[in-house]
């Protein structure tokens, strides 16, 4: 078997990949479709050397979120269809829904969350301080701070419901901003 050709293509929130293998009594093209949050499919004919279609396998991911449980779960298919007997095409197919075990899912929320020392603190004069440390503004100080915030974050099991920071003084709507 040996791979003949591929080509890929982006459209919205997807995009595609379509290879084709080819080998002495069969050609196999295999069609990838991402979604990204939207879910995942995977298409896969199996030709005879004449083009006609041989056999088809479909895999699907679909995220869902399920009202009665408040659980968020994937949708997993598989069907395959088998055309070898032109007269008598032979189907087979199952879907289960399977938990979405991700971070994402499992964020929660501390309204009460212990805001006695700020995270930010953002003062008239410029002296700002993060995490007790005085801010340093030179270089590239945005993605510096965005990380060490991030990191506090992904170290927290319960999330705090607002952004933990303090404005001393009259501070400037852009300086609040970033």
């Amino acid at each position: 078997m040996k791979k003949a050709n591929t080509s890929s293509s982006e459209a919205g929130d997807c995009s595609s990949q379509v290879t084709r293998y080819e080998w002495d009594t069969n050609n196999l093209i295999i069609d990838s479709v991402n979604c990204y949050d939207y879910g995942q499919n995977y298409y896969h004919y199996l030709l005879d050397k004449s083009e006609e279609i041989q056999m088809v396998h479909v895999k699907s991911i679909t995220p869902m979120y399920d009202d009665e449980s408040g659980a968020y779960l994937y949708e997993v298919s598989e069907h395959i269809v088998d055309f070898s007997d032109a007269n008598s095409p032979n189907m087979k197919a199952v879907t289960e829904k399977m938990s979405q075990d991700t971070p994402e899912t499992k964020v929660k929320f501390d309204e009460n969350f212990d805001d006695s020392n700020p995270w930010i603190i953002i003062n008239e004069k410029g002296d700002d301080f993060l995490f007790g440390k005085k801010i340093n503004y030179e270089g590239d100080w945005q993605t510096a701070i965005k990380n060490a915030l991030k990191n506090r974050l992904m170290d927290i099991d319960i999330l705090p419901s607002r952004l933990l920071m303090t404005m001393n003084g009259t501070v400037g709507r852009d300086i609040e901003a970033q």
